[in-house]
């Protein structure tokens, strides 16, 4: 299974239920009996799958939370433990031996620890900086999926019955490395994260990497890319540059806005994005006063109208004034 990687999205989605839970304004909540006994740590997760899913329980609101914030610390600290030569690991084989040693490293546990904010500040960098070095090729689109093991993995599962290069086995995976760059972002890793995206953008509009429209699935060993029907990468740089780059972010119905523009990304002082906000269609404007990659928003204005954050109303036009 994904183990590692992706037990990380389940240990973020606990909090996220807590902040949900938290911005409710009810006392008591109903719950299947034998849940709550899981997520109260009566019973184990076995005992769970072979319970009766039929009784339900009422349970106050600190108490759950409580529940849920000790399942959250518990998990976070296991996880903490994979964090090895400055990378956290992504899986375990069938015989439970861990994948990477000292000189490799697998994208999927970097881009899953920073998507779901598992990695500390501190760790954040470290592994930044560690899998640029040993997996960013620039002449083949930006991140490759995994450093090249040079041994039998076939006990990690189909993957590595790929040669090195090609589909899951070493090649720029484009959904991978897409998720990877709005991970840096969570960060502030701006221009990591503008390098990872951009890279495969531009690998995509070169001549000779036989792509016709769009981002493929991935780029083998030469540069080409390969599956132009199946990839989940056109969708996660819509979310990056609407989320992040451009910062659109709701929060219970009230719209934020926290850019991540680099000063690369205006054309004469100006970066707009046409997209649907409050199910209506705007054009939100930056502008950035000098070319700097640290500002701040100074000033925010709709039909001549100075705004604050968050925004609740819908405008067909928002100018937002960038300054240091």
């Amino acid at each position: 299974g994904e183990t590692i990687a992706f037990t990380m999205m389940y240990v973020n989605n606990i909090l996220e239920i807590i902040h949900l839970i938290q911005a409710l304004d009810q006392d008591q909540f109903e719950l299947l009996s034998s849940l709550k006994d899981l997520i109260f740590k009566d019973i184990d997760l076995q005992t769970y799958f072979h319970s009766d899913h039929q009784d339900v329980q009422w349970v106050s609101k600190d108490a759950l939370i409580s529940a849920l914030q000790s399942l959250y610390n518990t998990h976070i600290k296991h996880l903490q433990e994979a964090f090895v030569d400055d990378v956290f690991q992504s899986y375990f084989d069938h015989n439970a031996t861990l994948l990477d040693t000292s000189n490799t490293v697998m994208l999927t546990g970097q881009a899953m620890a920073l998507l779901n904010r598992i990695a500390s500040d501190a760790q954040a960098v470290k592994l930044a900086n560690k899998t640029k070095k040993v997996l960013f090729d620039a002449a083949l689109g930006g991140y490759k999926l995994n450093s090249l093991y040079d041994q039998e993995k076939h006990g990690l599962g189909r993957a590595f019955y790929f040669a090195y290069g090609h589909k899951e086995n070493g090649a720029v995976f484009s959904h991978m490395a897409m998720m990877y760059a709005y991970g840096l972002y969570n960060y502030q890793l701006n221009e990591l994260a503008n390098e990872a995206w951009t890279s495969i953008l531009f690998q995509s509009m070169k001549e000779d990497t036989q792509v016709y429209e769009g981002i493929p699935e991935y780029f083998n060993d030469e540069g080409k890319g390969k599956y132009l029907y199946l990839t989940g990468s056109a969708s996660w740089l819509l979310f990056i540059l609407r989320k992040q780059v451009f910062g659109l972010n709701f929060k219970f119905g009230q719209l934020f806005l926290e850019p991540k523009l680099l000063s690369t990304d205006f054309i004469e002082g100006k970066a707009s994005i046409h997209t649907m906000i409050f199910g209506q269609k705007t054009t939100i404007n930056y502008h950035l006063e000098t070319p700097t990659n640290h500002y701040r928003i100074k000033s925010i204005f709709a039909n001549k109208k100075a705004l604050q954050l968050p925004i609740t109303t819908h405008y067909p036009e928002i100018d937002v004034y960038l300054g240091e």
